[in-house]
């Protein structure tokens, strides 16, 4: 019979110990044993996690004794073989239950445990014969998770101390690629050419660019990334935009053990970084990022002003660009993404520019002039003003937000009623902050619904169109072009909420036809004669004209623009003149409506009555 396997596992959890003498302690102990009971060390068939900790359990999750465990677990470790350590908080320092389940797997399959300090020898035979070893095995697991849990709290202890006085001391050397520490004057210094870098990619934000555009401009451009020679790429794009020491604010983290992640732990701190972006624009780039009106990409061509919220009348899904080529021209064609997949719905595509000219000419929402960066009047200065200030206003809502969430997850970690009061105190102040802010945006829409409805009508908005179109064909360069458009779309996307269109009209489906021919057969069955001849009247008329719908043609198309703050617009399509005409519109409590071609007589409604919603408008 062949001599045992031998293996040896050596770890430790600071990586700064592998330029001392643990390695060479922990191997020569090894070899010692080896050569003492007749067995061969093989290397090969050894284990290292230099550099892992037992106490998160990281060497297990990712380390070569995970590995080891995963092999004994399979029967690919020969019974009777030997694993050398020097002591066993080197397997595991998590809780006693985890550490010893790992224990019992190795043992389990007649492996021998030997920790080298103490030479101490663990197998199933001798732990089911001498309760002393097993109790002795628990007893220095027990030791070793609570020597880590106190090391632990000492470290966290000291970090409170040093975020406790970040007024004296800097807490860490490491800070953002556009700063550096000046150790000796305990400040941070701004790296100038780095810093205007950050707010091009914070302005390119603002305006509304797409965040492969940026990456993209900044590698056309040559302009090398602070830490990497492979040029700029999305993802650090997005960290510097969500970055909060571009504010000058520091947030402390901590490791979870129950997520296994660094974690936020307490608020941020103002004013721990020097300050390289005005909060106005920040705030501003975070509510764009968390609302999707900040979409990575897609910004190169500006295909669709309203991408992400044109939907299909019919069913509510998306409706797509597709191009068509027509002799030497290329359209740009809406067309719903069910239909275009064969899920559902018609393809019945509809003229994407069609949609843009027609909502540009009548939407008096759209500050063309601010668009083009011309001097306007004072109340479209004004609405761009009050619109800047609700996007910041909107941003900070969210930070909030976040804090409080993040603040609540401390709860249950507080077993002292002073630091509970801490915590009433800081939630009582979150909670204040954030319905001012909620007030601020408030006032800030009425203002803007009120400069609305006071703006100049669709033929003064004709003028500015006029200039847009003039502009587009005038720009110096693609890049322009884009810059203009990218600032239109962005414009759209903080006013409309949904654009619903109807390529075939108000169509009427059979199951709606059959739903609306059952209602009114049971309004009719329980009515008096007299009442029962005007019903069926009426249900043969609405049933006629639900039926001839399904006979419309492209002729009949139409769209619906609903806004943010509740305002709605139908555009109907004249076949007379080949253009588009408003033929609804609601804005605040007034509802201009026309019918036959002819403006009605405006009405006038309670605030709190609704539109009517996209289920009944198609029905």
């Amino acid at each position: 019979m062949g001599k045992p396997l031998c293996i040896s596992y050596i770890r430790f959890s600071n990586v700064s110990q592998s330029d001392g003498s643990s390695v060479e302690r922990q191997l020569e102990l090894s070899q010692k044993y080896a050569e003492e009971h007749g067995l061969i060390l093989d290397d090969k068939l050894s284990y290292r996690d230099l550099g892992r900790s037992a106490y998160s359990g990281d060497h297990v999750r990712r380390g070569h004794f995970g590995e080891f465990l995963e092999l004994v677990r399979q029967g690919s470790i020969p019974t009777g073989s030997v694993l050398l350590v020097e002591s066993l908080d080197r397997l595991s320092r998590e809780n006693v239950l985890d550490a010893f389940a790992q224990f019992q797997v190795i043992v389990g399959e007649d492996i021998k445990i030997v920790t080298l300090c103490d030479g101490m020898e663990y197998t199933r035979e001798n732990l089911n014969s001498d309760f002393g070893k097993l109790i002795i095995s628990l007893t220095i697991m027990a030791r070793a998770y609570e020597e880590s849990c106190r090391k632990s709290e000492r470290i966290r202890a000291a970090n409170r101390f040093k975020r406790q006085n970040l007024d004296k001391v800097k807490y860490t050397a490491n800070c953002p690629t556009w700063l550096r520490l000046i150790k000796s004057e305990n400040r941070f210094e701004v790296i100038h050419d780095r810093a205007a870098i950050v707010n091009r990619i914070f302005s390119m934000s603002y305006e509304g660019m797409g965040i492969k555009t940026i990456a993209r401009i900044l590698n056309h451009e040559k302009i090398q990334p602070p830490r990497s020679s492979l040029g700029w790429c999305q993802s650090s794009i997005r960290k510097i935009l969500s970055s909060r020491s571009v504010i000058g604010e520091y947030q402390p983290h901590i490791y979870n053990r129950a997520t296994k992640k660094h974690v936020p732990e307490g608020s941020p701190v103002p004013g721990y970084f020097p300050r390289i972006v005005e909060d106005e624009v920040y705030f501003a780039v975070q509510a764009r990022l968390c609302n999707g009106t900040h979409i990575s990409g897609r910004t190169a061509k500006i295909q669709n002003l309203f991408g992400g919220i044109t939907k299909c009348g019919y069913c509510g899904a998306r409706m797509d660009i597709v191009s068509h080529k027509n002799r030497n021209e290329i359209s740009r064609l809406l067309v719903c993404d069910q239909a275009r997949r064969g899920v559902k719905c018609s393809y019945i595509s509809f003229k994407c520019n069609e949609l843009e000219s027609a909502f540009l000419s009548y939407c008096k929402e759209i500050d063309f002039i601010s668009v083009l960066k011309i001097e306007g009047t004072r109340d479209q200065q004004r609405l761009t003003e009050l619109t800047q200030q609700v996007a910041a206003k909107n941003g900070e809502l969210l930070d909030i937000n976040r804090q409080i969430e993040l603040l609540g997850n401390e709860l249950p970690q507080i077993t002292d009623t002073l630091e509970l009061g801490f915590f009433r105190t800081r939630l009582s102040k979150l909670l204040q902050a954030k319905a001012a802010i909620e007030d601020a945006i408030a006032v800030r829409e009425k203002e803007i619904n009120e400069l609305n409805a006071s703006m100049h009508d669709a033929d003064n908005k004709a003028g500015n169109i006029a200039e847009l179109m003039d502009y587009f064909d005038a720009a110096p360069s693609d890049e322009d072009r884009v810059l203009v458009r990218t600032r239109l779309r962005n414009e759209i996307r903080q006013i409309v909420k949904q654009v619903l269109v109807y390529p075939r009209g108000r169509v009427a489906s059979d199951e709606q036809i059959i739903k609306v021919a059952l209602q009114l057969n049971d309004e009719i069955t329980d009515s008096d004669q007299a009442t029962a001849e005007m019903l069926c009247h009426e249900r043969d008329l609405v049933l006629a004209q639900m039926r001839k719908s399904q006979e419309n043609t492209k002729d009949d198309r139409y769209f619906e623009v609903r806004f943010k703050n509740g305002n709605m617009r139908r555009f109907e399509y004249s076949k007379e003149d080949g253009t588009y005409k408003v033929t609804f519109d609601r804005t605040g409590t007034r509802i201009d409506w026309l019918m036959g071609g002819k403006p009605m007589k405006p009405l006038i409604v309670d605030e709190d009555d609704q539109l009517p919603t996209e289920e009944a408008m198609q029905g």
